[in-house]
């Protein structure tokens, strides 16, 4: 594997959750989620889906990733967000590779690798937003999509 993203999509559990709102009455953006309501959607899921090994979570909100991993990381192998550690996946790899650094742009481009790699999960639990909807459109047809959405603004 090139990358250090060595699951196997068809046994992941794919989570995405903005957690950070938008400005209240901001037209046309989603309303946050209520994280305890994603909880029991996850815990849901993974009782009726007992082939899932691994967890993929993509959240601006420490506090989630850190719940998820917390109350589901004896059990499942849980593959975090990148875009937040100190050092980004797809900068290290380009720098090993090619000797190349980039740094500001790169962050949006782990979160385009995220959205991808949420298209490819087995199930996609997600919040409303532009990314799940990218992720949604890229994944085939047997992907299990569930979305929690509290309307827009």
């Amino acid at each position: 594997c090139a990358l250090p993203i060595c699951f196997m999509p068809s046994k992941t559990l794919g989570i995405y959750v903005r957690g950070v709102p938008h400005p209240i009455n901001n037209p046309g953006h989603a309303k946050p989620v209520d994280i305890s309501e994603v909880f029991s959607l996850i815990f849901e899921t993974l009782e009726s889906n007992s082939e899932i090994e691994n967890i993929f979570i993509s959240s601006h909100t420490l506090e989630f990733r850190k719940s998820i991993s917390k109350k589901l990381g004896s059990k499942y192998k849980i593959y975090d967000d990148f875009r937040f550690k100190n050092s980004s996946l797809l900068s290290n790899y380009l720098l090993e590779k090619n000797g190349l650094k980039i740094s500001k742009p790169i962050h949006q481009l782990d979160y385009l690798i995220e959205t991808i790699l949420l298209s490819k999960s087995q199930i996609m639990i997600a919040e409303i937003s532009n990314a799940s909807a990218f992720a949604a459109g890229l994944a085939d047809s047997t992907q299990v999509k569930k979305f929690v959405n509290h309307g827009f603004y």
